[in-house]
């Protein structure tokens, strides 16, 4: 950005791993984020994944009617097993100081499935998005998200075929995030669902950079759910 940030019309969450035991000048890992503008005059409560490891960081916003839209970005540790530092390592000590054998990554997936019960349990609506680092078109995580009745909000208004990456540095070819969200009211011009009370310029920063899709000359009709949401699900595949 190219210019500061008028701290009335800006609200910041940031979480990182407050559990670490290694004393370093920085640390691998940690999520934010922001939103400015309009919105931000909506934000009603923010916070953080439950184990203080910075997995993930919300935001809640108050909405017409009294519904609320909850934010999350996220940051799956990648299987770096290399050195104490590494996300993957700092998750596995804190795990194991208590008895928990979960590999940090499948302990990613198991407890944000739980939170994310939680919040549409309280009938929020929900906007996820993050760095997976596992390719998003895999069947196993488009599984998880669907059982949980959340869908590529990108691949619900654009092709994947030939998508781009969203880092320089990826040379895997594989896209690595991405958002999800209900697909269970339409707005024109906008595949996601943001409670009717936020204009279409409100804008909301995660913290990592998503791809900018080209526009639509039409915008297609999101399916609603046609079934409630399982409790059970099926862990991807590390």
């Amino acid at each position: 950005m190219h210019h500061e940030l008028d701290s009335n019309e800006t609200r910041t969450r940031c979480c990182h791993n407050t559990k670490s035991l290694i004393s370093e000048d920085r640390q691998w890992g940690g999520t934010d984020i922001l939103a400015h503008g309009l919105v931000a005059h909506f934000a009603v409560g923010s916070g953080g994944d439950k184990t203080g490891l910075g997995c993930w960081t919300w935001s809640r916003f108050l909405g017409k009617n009294g519904m609320h839209l909850q934010c999350v970005s996220f940051y799956q540790p990648t299987p770096n097993k290399v050195g104490p530092s590494s996300v993957w390592s700092q998750h596995r000590a804190y795990f194991q100081l208590r008895d928990d054998d979960r590999d940090p990554c499948l302990a990613f997936y198991e407890d944000l499935h739980g939170e994310v019960l939680t919040w549409l349990a309280a009938g929020d609506q929900i906007i996820i998005g993050g760095d997976l680092n596992s390719h998003v078109l895999k069947p196993t995580v488009s599984l998880f998200f669907s059982q949980l009745g959340l869908h590529n909000l990108i691949f619900q208004r654009h092709s994947p075929i030939g998508a781009t990456t969203t880092l320089a540095r990826n040379e895997q070819h594989k896209i690595l995030d991405s958002f999800w969200g209900m697909a269970t009211s339409r707005w024109p011009g906008v595949g996601t669902v943001i409670p009717r009370r936020f204009p279409l310029q409100a804008i909301l920063l995660c913290g990592w950079i998503s791809r900018i899709p080209a526009p639509l000359a039409t915008t297609p009709r999101l399916p609603t759910l046609s079934k409630p949401v399982d409790s059970a699900w099926t862990a991807p595949k590390l």
